[in-house]
């Protein structure tokens, strides 16, 4: 977004850890009862609403929201020395719920890009779980693949 001259910011609209359970634990590849933080987050492109966020992270290695309110998921993670190596996603067009449609103000029932990450780090553990809506008209989804 930077390198086309928009200016990201984010809110952070919820932060709080609890244990996991049986979903969670599923998941994020851990044993039920690890200390998980949820995050929700809207993000923002030249200070409208571009995308809502929900990610779930161990605690240990949880970004602090000021952190994410500074900077991307990414980079808040690198700052605990977890570096993202690798994620697998899953992309989809669904309708918006009437909440979500309101943080993203757009109109109820508007299409939505869906995206559910996977994040992976250096060892091949699993980082972070997300669940990802963003506006159609503003969110382009942009790929570079390389063939093996």
């Amino acid at each position: 977004m930077k390198a086309d001259g928009h200016k990201p910011s984010t809110e952070v609209l919820s932060y709080g850890a609890s244990p996991a359970n049986q979903e969670v634990s599923a998941k994020l590849e851990v044993a039920p009862g690890t200390n998980v933080t949820t995050i929700r987050r809207l993000r923002m492109i030249d200070r409208q609403p571009a995308g809502l966020m929900f990610d779930m992270i161990r605690s240990s290695i949880a970004p602090a929201a000021t952190a994410l309110e500074r900077d991307s998921f990414e980079s808040a993670l690198a700052e605990r020395g977890v570096v993202v190596t690798m994620a697998r996603q899953a992309v989809s067009a669904r309708k918006a719920s009437g909440p979500e449609a309101q943080l993203l103000r757009i109109p109820a029932s508007s299409t939505v890009l869906s995206i559910q990450n996977v994040s992976y780090d250096e060892s091949g553990k699993i980082a972070a779980y997300g669940e990802y809506l963003f506006r159609a008209d503003r969110f382009a989804l942009k790929n570079i693949l390389f063939a093996h």
